[in-house]
């Protein structure tokens, strides 16, 4: 009797394994191939970094302001992500956005990237999209830096709204 009910705790135990192996590489290949990730503005999260240094922008709940350039984010992701899509909502406020770039070698080296696309939304926020080849950057540790540069005079803001990044592999 002891020796069926530790076989089948084993063979359950070795059951238990299989499943969680199996959901982790599900949550870590999407099916869609795609995996969308947004910024909370101010705070870190698992794979998004806040906006930095903090004497180049301001928490102005629930936006995040630019007063100064260059701001950088870290995006962690896997490898077998290729592209990004980083998509930026944003009201210019006396800086004006200028292009995202990604760190491609030490110290300051960076590739910069322009807009695909710049719509102006209905209720007057600005949205600019960026495509970025991620094979071509660094990545210690699987962390990609990332600039936000921007224009302007000293005292003037670029008022950011959302950042959100859409990974591809």
């Amino acid at each position: 009797m002891r020796k069926v009910f530790l076989q089948t705790l084993n063979l359950l135990l070795i059951l238990a394994a299989i499943g969680l192996g199996l959901w982790l590489v599900n949550q870590n290949f999407p099916a869609a191939n795609q995996l969308a990730v947004a910024a909370t503005l101010g705070e870190d999260t698992p794979m998004l970094s806040s906006l930095g240094p903090p004497l180049r922008t301001a928490l102005d709940y629930p936006h995040q302001l630019i007063l100064d350039t260059p701001v950088y984010f870290d995006l962690r992701s896997l490898p077998w992500f290729t592209r990004a899509r980083v998509e930026l909502r944003y009201r210019e406020e006396g800086r004006t956005l200028v292009g995202l770039a990604g760190k491609v070698g030490e110290p300051w080296q960076y590739a910069p990237v322009m807009p695909l696309l710049v719509t102006t939304d209905e209720d007057g926020w600005q949205r600019a999209i960026f495509d970025v080849d991620l094979t071509n950057l660094m990545r210690p540790k699987n962390v990609r830096r990332f600039l936000i540069e921007t224009v302007g005079p000293a005292g003037r803001a670029l008022r950011l709204k959302s950042l959100d990044v859409t990974l591809e592999r």
